[in-house]
């Protein structure tokens, strides 16, 4: 990492922040292209009015576009962590009237992806909070996660149902593709989206009055991610990273391991990268695993599940765990699995001698 004043390079990135933190360019070095719009800048936070006519907890009007402000009072930039496989820079910002932010964005050397972990102290009323990335990718449909997979809605609001659109609910990741080239911003809490001129949006925090005029206020951590990729959406680029920020590794002591033990065992692999362990639970009748499996790509796919540790039985089952039919077992711990789009698929298994 390379850092001289306001501008900074990654094993990725050409990154130039500007007065208010936010930052005015993006290079991409392998894509050789520029991801910020011209005259816009990426991790935009802009407050609007939030006055819904009706359920104030519950909706939110398109007409809150009509009193954005944007969040300049950037009051500290600094970098806070500087090392071999990361880069930090911190931000600390006034919002609204009574509010405070401080956000630390990390860039990796060995990923592409770039976090905003944030803390907000959030003490406004009818008041909402957004974070914009108006990316330069031509597309006229955008990916919204939904569970066991995703649907594609417009970037236009050429009709009445288009319109009606300007807040949607997507799980951990929404993208924007064109071809061969693309972003996706991930999220580990936060659902709300819209796409407005290609600029996509998250929705960080609101503050309704009714029925808790407290609902809202108060301290809130959240991390959401920029996530550029060379190459076309597919579940490997874009859902098993929403996956990582969502659920990421962490270390643990292995009391029983034997000394002459060198080998890493994992419970089970899938040779397919758009095939995701989504689910891995105890049977509720009996001593057996229970994997829910899906396919995220919206392609078929024929996988190999490879287990760990040999395995005696394997049955394919529905959602309630009700057996439909005996798995063939291969090599002692691998099951053979063709899924279509978007399938998901039950099984449960049960374990040999080890």
């Amino acid at each position: 990492f390379v850092v001289k004043g306001d501008k900074l390079e990654t094993p990725f990135y050409r990154v130039q922040f500007d007065k208010a933190g936010k930052i005015a360019r993006l290079c991409d070095k392998e894509a050789d292209r520029e991801l910020v719009q011209k005259g816009r800048r990426l991790n935009d936070f802009y407050t609007a009015e939030d006055v819904p006519v009706d359920h104030d907890a519950w909706d939110i009007e398109l007409y809150y576009r009509d009193k954005v402000v944007s969040e300049d009072r950037c009051v500290a930039q600094e970098v806070v962590a500087d090392g071999p496989l990361l880069l930090t820079v911190r931000s600390r910002y006034h919002i609204g009237r009574h509010s405070m932010l401080v956000q630390d964005i990390t860039f990796y050397a060995h990923s592409r992806r770039i976090d905003f972990a944030t803390e907000v102290l959030w003490e406004e009323t009818h008041t909402l909070l957004k974070v914009g990335f108006p990316v330069d990718v031509h597309a006229d449909q955008w990916r919204n996660e939904i569970q066991f997979g995703h649907l594609t809605r417009p970037m236009h609001s050429n009709t009445s149902f288009d319109a009606a659109k300007f807040e949607v609910c997507a799980h951990k990741w929404v993208d924007v593709s064109e071809g061969e080239y693309g972003v996706a911003l991930l999220n580990d809490c936060k659902y709300g989206h819209d796409c407005l001129d290609k600029m996509v949006s998250l929705t960080l925090l609101r503050s309704p009055w009714a029925p808790d005029e407290k609902a809202d206020k108060g301290r809130h951590f959240f991390t959401y991610a920029l996530l550029p990729h060379v190459g076309a959406f597919s579940a490997e680029t874009v859902v098993r990273e929403a996956y990582a920020l969502n659920a990421p590794l962490f270390a643990a002591p292995l009391a029983t391991a034997r000394k002459d033990e060198t080998a890493v065992r994992s419970l089970c692999v899938v040779s397919n990268p758009n095939v995701i362990v989504e689910t891995v639970k105890k049977a509720e009748d009996d001593d057996a695993i229970v994997l829910r499996l899906y396919e995220a790509g919206r392609t078929r796919a024929k996988t190999e599940v490879v287990f760990g540790r040999p395995i005696a039985e394997a049955w394919e089952c529905n959602a309630l765990e009700r057996v439909k039919g005996k798995l063939r077992v291969h090599g002692g711990n691998t099951l053979k699995i063709e899924l279509r789009p978007f399938e998901i698929k039950t099984i449960k298994v049960r374990s040999g001698k080890a």
